[in-house]
């Protein structure tokens, strides 16, 4: 299933009232039967209305970076304290938030440690495929994007396991 993005961000304002709402819903499908992952790509945070709802409710907050430079890195610290600041508000956690780099030249270690999140993993610069998932076309599957995302996927279902774990772990001893 597909649904489509926004186009232009000043859209956001008029779905302010109707992101808890697609929040709840979009979680819901994890219990339905065939179960489902939702990806949401909620864009840039710099929207005068950004998608807190989604963000709230997600298992993972991927911030993806192009990781060039330190100069290319640095605009994400504050995004990442902003996130943080959400996701403990919220009842989240920060250990719901991490990051993956493009096209890395920068290292991974020097990233986390300047924006004090986890590094998911890397994805190539792959400017045909990207282009392709964005506006429509054909891909063979050989594309070094879509390797690498595969291959990423470990890593985030992993991630999503070791928060959930968490999760519990820290309800469990509210509880107790």
């Amino acid at each position: 299933m597909l649904l489509p993005g926004l186009a232009d961000p000043v859209q956001a304002t008029s779905l302010a009232g109707s992101w808890g709402r697609l929040a709840g819903f979009l979680s819901s499908l994890e219990n339905r039967e065939p179960a489902y992952d939702v990806i949401a790509d909620c864009g840039r945070l710099t929207t005068s209305v950004p998608p807190w709802p989604l963000l709230h409710r997600a298992d993972l907050v991927l911030l993806v970076i192009r990781a060039t430079s330190l100069r290319t890195v640095s605009p994400a610290i504050p995004a990442v304290a902003r996130l943080r600041q959400e996701l403990i508000t919220h009842a989240r956690g920060a250990g719901s938030l991490a990051a993956v780099l493009i096209g890395s030249e920068y290292p991974a270690r020097e990233v986390e440690k300047r924006l004090g999140v986890p590094v998911l993993g890397e994805l190539p610069i792959d400017v045909r495929a990207a282009g392709v998932l964005s506006d429509g076309g054909r891909l063979s599957g050989k594309e070094a994007l879509l390797r690498a995302a595969v291959s990423l996927e470990a890593e985030v279902r992993r991630s999503i396991a070791t928060y959930r774990t968490s999760l519990m772990t820290s309800m469990e001893g509210r509880r107790g």
